[in-house]
């Protein structure tokens, strides 16, 4: 029979009185405690209380339960079988449960309507505690996840369970990323701003070491919107509006360019790209990454990367001149002006005057730069995608590519590639800003 609530009060004001009557009694008997002892011996009595509310006003929720109910899947009557016990871990505490149990003879297959109703997927864990595992473990090993929540949140979960949930819960990110990219309507998790606002895209690639494998690279792409910012002009001491990436969007894959590219271009789509008048590309000049860039964002301006130029320009300087350093550097310093000055064909000119004095090996590099440079000198026009606001330097990505490396190449770290496979959306999400509203679109409808 279901208790009146001045039942259940009397019952937790009870259970309350016992805990502060502890409480005193510990007072009596110590001596002169500091405040970290009070905080603890508050600390502990609030859980205490906290998890004993918790189990009484769930006690009764079953209580009204008919004999029978319906079959979810056949629809046919299912009968009880009497109560079934379930400890779950809350961020209150222990949770013990005794549960009604039905059973369909038709399906085979039994139910728990409390469970249902309290919306518990996982097994053992609340939802509350499930997702700070998942996203602990997007941003730090599997170990550390346990220690944190052990140490902070006070929830006892061993590092076995934090990876069994972020495998199950990964793969319900993955699929839906996958299913999305089949969508005509793709979701939106986060309020971007007009579309009047430019975009870019910008990709790059990163080693991750794969069991039976070895280190296989995953590449990495973001979406994001193009402000102005404004920063000092170290030389001319002068205040100057440049281009800078915000609402940042992330996306990774474990494989080819093909399956990549596709997801790539899928956020872009969710995110509106075709609709925004002004668009770029940044990135190195890895042959992929512009590969791409003619399937997909043809119509973008497009730009390689800055300071990638700028490291070509180095390597030249010190083939051809070697251990003199004021000679390299000046020279740097002159093509530096030069190529930002859109004078590329002036660059290329210069190192094909060194390569006329080398032989042998020193000759062979100089000539990969010339390539390198007449690959890439239409994407080369640095004064004119500055000063219209377009960005220079593909920063966004480099720093997304760490964020995903100082997860998954720690010293010693080896993965499964289903394991990886599972994680890096995970990742991903986190640093998209978006992984609670995707959790809770999953939570509560995961895929089947």
């Amino acid at each position: 029979m279901k208790r009146t609530h001045a039942e259940i009060k009397a019952t937790l004001l009870a259970q309350i009185e016992a805990e502060l009557d502890k409480a005193l009694a510990w007072q009596e008997k110590s001596k002169s405690p500091n405040l970290t002892a009070f905080e603890t011996q508050v600390l502990s009595i609030r859980k205490s209380i906290g998890i004993r509310v918790l189990q009484e006003v769930i006690k009764d929720a079953e209580s009204d339960l008919p004999e029978e109910i319906d079959c979810p899947t056949c629809k046919k009557r299912m009968q009880k079988k009497g109560k079934r016990p379930q400890i779950i871990e809350t961020r209150l505490g222990t949770l013990e449960l005794e549960r009604e149990y039905f059973h369909c003879k038709t399906c085979k297959e039994g139910v728990f309507p409390l469970s249902e109703q309290l919306q518990v997927s996982d097994l053992h864990w609340s939802e509350s505690v499930a997702r700070q595992a998942v996203w602990l473990s997007g941003k730090v090993p599997f170990g550390d996840v346990s220690k944190i929540m052990a140490e902070v949140g006070e929830v006892s979960i061993s590092k076995s369970s934090v990876w069994r949930l972020s495998q199950k819960w990964g793969g319900y990110f993955r699929a839906e990323r996958e299913k999305e990219q089949e969508l005509e309507h793709f979701p939106v998790y986060q309020d971007f701003s007009s579309t009047d606002q430019r975009m870019g895209v910008s990709m790059d690639g990163f080693m991750v070491h794969v069991l039976q494998e070895g280190w296989k690279e995953v590449k990495a792409g973001c979406l994001f919107e193009i402000a102005g910012e404004k920063i000092l002009d170290k030389e001319t001491l002068t205040t100057e509006e440049i281009g800078c990436a915000t609402q940042i969007s992330h996306i990774a894959h474990l494989g080819g360019p093909e399956v990549f590219g596709k997801h790539l271009w899928g956020e872009a789509q969710r995110r509106n790209w075709k609709n925004v008048p002004e668009t770029q590309i940044i990135g190195d000049a890895a042959r992929w990454i512009w590969n791409l860039a003619a399937q997909y964002y043809y119509k973008s301006y497009a730009v390689v990367d800055w300071y990638h130029s700028v490291e070509h320009l180095a390597t030249a300087g010190e083939v051809f001149y070697g251990t003199d350093l004021p000679a390299r550097q000046s020279w740097l310093k002159k093509q530096k002006k030069t190529l930002f000055q859109e004078k590329a064909d002036e660059v290329i000119l210069a190192i094909k005057e060194k390569v006329k004095k080398k032989r042998g090996e020193s000759r062979k590099k100089l000539l990969q730069e010339v390539s390198f440079f007449e690959n890439n000198q239409a994407r080369m026009k640095y004064r004119s995608a500055r000063s219209a606001g377009w960005l220079t330097g593909s920063g966004v990505i480099e720093s997304g590519a760490k964020q995903y490396k100082a997860r998954f190449t720690g010293a010693g770290m080896r993965w499964q590639r289903s394991s990886l496979e599972r994680m890096l959306p995970l990742r991903a999400a986190i640093m998209s800003h978006d992984f609670d509203a995707r959790w809770k679109t999953l939570y509560y409808s995961p895929p089947n």
